[in-house]
């Protein structure tokens, strides 16, 4: 039999949800955001034809997005030193990994190991770890061993 030292033994990676961070701003209806729910008509007095104006609703959503990456930063940076982790793995939809790599701090950039694009934010930690070790970011986890069980022991 090998000794431990001897033996090739890789650690096994566990992934465990820290924090549930949800943006209240984009979860907000549009009467909360907003005092008209319609962009970018409007009457004229007296009945007058309608013209199209600019309510700046885009610019308002990319900033409510902004100050969302800037509250990730701050919990991930949080996140690394009570947890002492070495790297990050960033997944996020496309366009906001793009707004991510931007607020996030020079030192969480330099720790990132990874990123993928890929909307994940409704899947479960089993799936994640599927998505991450199919992306070869994780080696998948080993089979469990068989283990000797006396009779009548579950």
């Amino acid at each position: 039999m090998a000794s431990a030292e001897s033996e090739d033994i890789e650690p096994i990676v566990v992934l465990e949800e820290l924090d549930d961070l949800v943006n209240p701003e984009a979860r907000a209806s549009g009467q909360e955001v907003y005092s008209n729910t319609k962009s970018g008509r409007n009457r004229a007095p007296g009945g007058g034809p309608a013209h199209g104006y600019d309510d700046h609703r885009d610019a308002h959503h990319r900033e409510m997005r902004r100050r969302f990456a800037r509250t990730i930063d701050k919990r991930l940076a949080q996140s690394l030193i009570e947890q002492a982790a070495t790297g990050l793995v960033l997944v996020a939809d496309s366009s906001f990994l793009a707004l991510l790599r931007e607020e996030l701090s020079a030192e969480l950039r330099r720790r990132t190991v990874a990123e993928i694009a890929k909307e994940a934010t409704k899947q479960s930690v089993d799936d994640l770890r599927r998505l991450l070790e199919a992306q070869a970011v994780l080696r998948p986890a080993p089979p469990p061993r068989a283990t000797f069980r006396p009779r009548g022991q579950a």
